[in-house]
This record gives C-alpha cells, sequence and structure tokens, in this order.
C-alpha cells in the first residue's frame, strides 16, 4: 500500500494474494480526503506503541467470533475503482498472466489424483502436508533440467502415451500390457514394478548413490518420486537436511525416475517396440548419460 501500490494497479493485481480486499482497501484509502499515514510498529519502537498494538490485536481477535455470518461487503465506488491492466506499462509475462486467471481451469481426474497421491506420499515421508500450489512449483525446481520438469509435468498430468491411453483406441489395445509382466503399463508399474531387465539396475544405482553419504535409502513410492522436489529428510539428531544434501536426494531420485522411464521402454523406446535390453553396459550408459545432462552434484 505504501510502495508497490501504483505497480500493483498497473498490473491489474494479477497474481497478487487477496487481491480483492487489497484493491477494496486501495479504493477507500483514496476515497478519503485527508491524508492518511501507515506507523510500523516493529520490536524497536516505544513501548506505548507496543502495547498499543497488542490490545487493537486483542480486540480484533474478541470481535472476530461475533461478526455476523455471510459474505463480507467488498463494493466500492466506481470512480475510486481501477479495473484492467495499464496498457503503457503491460509486458507480456502479466498479460498472460492475467488471461489465466480470468480462463477458469478445467479439472482433470487423472490430474487431480495424481497430485493428491503425491501430497499423501510427502505426508507419509517428510512429515508435511504441501499444498497443491506448491505441488506445481516444485516442479519447476530451480535444480532440475528442463527435461526433468517436463517429465514430471506430464507425469502429474497422466500425458505419458502409456497403460490406459490405448485402451480405447481400435487394434492397439495391447500396447498398455507390460509384454513381460502381463500387468497394466502405467507410470507405476514402469518405474516401479516391471519385471524388465534394467529397472531394478537403475535404482539400485541411484540407492547406492545416496547411500555414500547418507545412513538410509527411503522407501519408493510413485508419489514420493514425482514429489521429490518437496521431501525434505532430517539426520540421526532429527535436524531437517538443508542445501547440498537435498539437491543429492533430488538429484539421485530423479535420475533414477528418469533413467527407468527411459529404459523401460514406455516413454522412448518401448513405443517402438523394440525388444528386451539384457546388457548391463547400457543400463550404465544411460545412467551415466542423465548424470552428465542434469548436472547433478558430484558424491
Amino acid at each position: 500500500m505504501t510502495r508497490n501500490l501504483e505497480s500493483l494497479e498497473n498490473r491489474g493485481w494479477v497474481g497478487v494474494p487477496d487481491s480483492k480486499p487489497l484493491k477494496v482497501l486501495a479504493a477507500e484509502l483514496k476515497a478519503r480526503t485527508a491524508a492518511t499515514v501507515f506507523l510500523d510498529v516493529s520490536p524497536d519502537s516505544p513501548s506505548d506503541l507496543q502495547e498499543g498494538m497488542k490490545a487493537a490485536v486483542i480486540l480484533a481477535k474478541q470481535g472476530l467470533p461475533n461478526r455476523p455470518p455471510g459474505k463480507i461487503c467488498l463494493d466500492t465506488e466506481p470512480s475510486t475503482r481501477l479495473e484492467g491492466m495499464k496498457l503503457s506499462t503491460l509486458t507480456q509475462r502479466p498479460a498472460y498472466a492475467g488471461i489465466k486467471q480470468r480462463k477458469k481451469a478445467v479439472s482433470r481426474k487423472a490430474t487431480d489424483e495424481n497430485v493428491k497421491q503425491v501430497i499423501s506420499a510427502i505426508r507419509l515421508q517428510s512429515n508435511l502436508a504441501p499444498t497443491i500450489a506448491q505441488v506445481w512449483a516444485s516442479v519447476r525446481h530451480k535444480d532440475f533440467t528442463r527435461q526433468v520438469r517436463n517429465f514430471l509435468w506430464k507425469s502429474l498430468h497422466s500425458a505419458h502415451r502409456i497403460g490406459s491411453f490405448w485402451k480405447h483406441i481400435p487394434g492397439c489395445e495391447d500396447r498398455g500390457i507390460c509384454q513381460v509382466c502381463q500387468e497394466p503399463e502405467d507410470l507405476e508399474h514402469i518405474i516401479l514394478k516391471c519385471r524388465r531387465p534394467g529397472q531394478s539396475e537403475i535404482w539400485n544405482l541411484a540407492r547406492n548413490l545416496w547411500l555414500k553419504k547418507h545412513p538410509s535409502w527411503p522407501v519408493l513410492s510413485l508419489g514420493g518420486i514425482l514429489g521429490c522436489g518437496l521431501t525434505t529428510f532430517a539426520d540421526e539428531k532429527g535436524r531437517p537436511l538443508l542445501g547440498d544434501q537435498m539437491k543429492e536426494y533430488k538429484a539421485a531420485s530423479n535420475k533414477g525416475n528418469h533413467t527407468a522411464a527411459v529404459i523401460q521402454q514406455p516413454v522412448e523406446s518401448k513405443m517402438r517396440r523394440v525388444g528386451m535390453i539384457n546388457d548391463d553396459h547400457f543400463v550404465d550408459g544411460r545412467w551415466n548419460q542423465v548424470t552428465i545432462q542434469s548436472k547433478a552434484p558430484t558424491i
């Protein structure tokens, strides 16, 4: 309100949390004819100001339960309300964000289920309850390469052409069944359950990479793998691992995740119906290739 009001109004309040009440507050302040002064009360402020702030907080808490039910009126005078974006300061990024904000997102059942699976896995693994927005933000984590980000995004949307994708395509139904395990070939089966040569070897490499510096390798699940950008661990004293230690887990998990998907064919060569891979050197080569591309920290 004191520093960024002009820029927020120029961009139409796009992407600003709680923008509706803030817009009303800005309109009410503009409607005032007298000067409005804001006082910042910090721990270094005089004691009388701090006591006054504490008293105001107590009164607010006391009055909250007595507030009449119903929606708060957010109507303002049209003359004090600014709508839309200022064209002279408009750039492509806020314009695109504004279009997305006005357009209602279409809910997809498969995507919602995958996101819930990630939240549940992170809650069990790290005792945290991430929000849906945090799940999507973790896909774009700065430690992930563009290839890994695309893979995670498509995985959360169930956009890979595997499993049930082929179910309703005449003549292609057999492509949704693993030819080795004779089970539906969804992403969880490809990454964690398939008995095809290469899958277990990849996760052994990821596990050995992690165990070089840490005492135990976590129990793997599809939700935990897709949400590895949100995962946190604690040391023997219960202190959270930070910095490079968490980068190591993300690197190991995503290298195993992405390499297993490549080796297990449906994401890459199985769509072309290439035969089984039995060469251990090929598996090691794929692992090293992903290691180099991901620029993972050296352990």
